[in-house]
């Protein structure tokens, strides 16, 4: 019996961060990329369609309020999963984030080395959180 993989959205305008990704991804036997945007718009249609997602979204798409955003996706299916990427770890841009009800949120340097292992550690628990934003937090908390 073939086993159902984990089906992810990828919201990354970055062209090259975002093929990447699908890149590392459709290569495994654990996830399959069902979508990849350079925008919310877009995304947001497809995700209206499907239902069980890991949802992969930048945290600074060009030109749109991603982090209000968040909510709305909640709102179309609380149980998809909301990973934030993003090269921005303020604790200021983390928390927003988190408050509006993102799963996670990994830095997209941290996300390039163990894209796989953050994905993994998403399904297993409730919140994800990579290295440089989990030190964030902690020093904005300390």
């Amino acid at each position: 019996m073939k086993a159902i993989k984990q089906r992810i959205i990828i919201v990354e305008d970055e062209a090259l961060l975002r093929h990447s990704f699908v890149s590392v991804l459709n290569q495994s036997s654990r996830y399959v990329v069902v979508g990849e945007y350079d925008n919310l718009k877009d995304a947001t249609k497809r995700i209206y369609e499907l239902s069980d997602l890991i949802i992969l979204l930048d945290v600074h798409l060009f030109g749109e309020q991603t982090i209000e955003s968040i909510n709305q996706l909640k709102r179309i299916n609380p149980y998809n999963r909301i990973l934030m990427l993003s090269s921005d770890v303020s604790s200021k841009t983390v928390i927003s984030c988190l408050k509006n009800g993102a799963d996670g949120y990994l830095a997209k340097e941290d996300a390039v080395l163990a894209l796989g292992s953050y994905l993994d550690q998403c399904m297993k628990f409730d919140h994800v959180l990579s290295p440089a934003a989990a030190n964030s937090l902690v020093y904005y908390l300390q």
